[in-house]
């Protein structure tokens, strides 16, 4: 990935990070696939009680992260792959 579409990239993340940290109640999950060659890998972060609020899984993995640690995830994992896809998911609508 070149500079300049991880820096678009990271913008993008902040406006999500933002829209999670302000829409906690409408908020579902985030589901990320990343793509290497022929095979895919999934995260995704889901709502948890405590704080920071929210529980990521990857590779069997779980940890809390903040809105903004999620965000932060997605960017350095989609540097490493070949294809990222993130899917917002609010009640209601999916983004």
């Amino acid at each position: 990935m070149q500079k300049g579409e991880q820096n678009k990239l990271r913008l993008l993340l902040m406006g999500i990070s933002a829209r999670l940290e302000q829409n906690k109640d409408y908020f579902v999950s985030l589901a990320m696939e990343f793509r290497a060659g022929g095979k895919k890998f999934t995260a995704s972060v889901k709502r948890a009680e405590g704080d920071p609020g929210w529980r990521l899984r990857f590779q069997g993995a779980e940890q809390d992260v903040s809105a903004q640690g999620a965000a932060d995830f997605f960017a350095a994992h989609a540097a490493e792959y070949g294809e990222s896809v993130l899917t917002y998911t609010e009640r209601g609508k999916a983004t």
